[in-house]
């Protein structure tokens, strides 16, 4: 027995080793892609998440300044109403000053022994209607209230006599 040779087979455990490191390497590359995919799945999730509120806030806030516009606009209608009706009052305040002017100007110029018995204020014009005993006094009357510029002009639209002597009269002014 001279020749006994131990006789050991190293091949099948390097084989064994080398398998087992290529399973453990593919193993961890499996891990990884899972893991990857998993991140990725989340990033996605998040993007997804963010974008719609986004959406949401982009949303709100196109309805906020939607009612801010509607809100402006009202208040640009109100403003313009508002403006109109200072307007109007203040034609309105003007036209009864001027009316006040020429009332106060017809009594205020009014001769002795001339009472007046109406006057019709119409948009354009007054109408004076009254009684003297002197027709001097009315025209003295028409030439005063001239002086005053409340009136543009005066008229005298109807003379007639009563019973006692008295001078009906009629004035149309502008």
């Amino acid at each position: 027995m001279g020749d006994a040779r131990l006789n050991i087979n190293l091949i099948p455990w390097r084989d064994q080793k080398k398998f087992q490191q290529t399973r453990l390497f593919y193993l961890i590359i499996i891990i990884l892609n899972c893991l990857i995919f998993l991140i990725a799945l989340n990033i996605r999730e998040k993007y997804i998440h963010q974008t719609k509120q986004i959406k949401l806030a982009t949303s709100d806030y196109k309805m906020e300044n939607l009612s801010v516009s509607k809100a402006i606009l009202n208040t640009k209608k109100q403003i313009n109403q508002l403006q109109n009706y200072i307007t109007v009052k203040q034609k309105i305040s003007n036209k009864l000053k001027d009316q006040y002017k020429k009332l106060y100007s017809l009594a205020e110029n009014l001769p002795i022994n001339t009472t007046l018995q109406s006057i019709t204020l119409t948009n354009k014009q007054i109408i004076i209607q009254g009684k003297t005993s002197n027709i001097n006094q009315i025209h003295q009357y028409v030439r005063e209230l001239l002086k005053t510029k409340s009136f543009k002009s005066i008229l005298l639209n109807n003379l007639s006599f009563d019973h006692n002597n008295a001078i009906n009269f009629k004035l149309n002014s502008l």
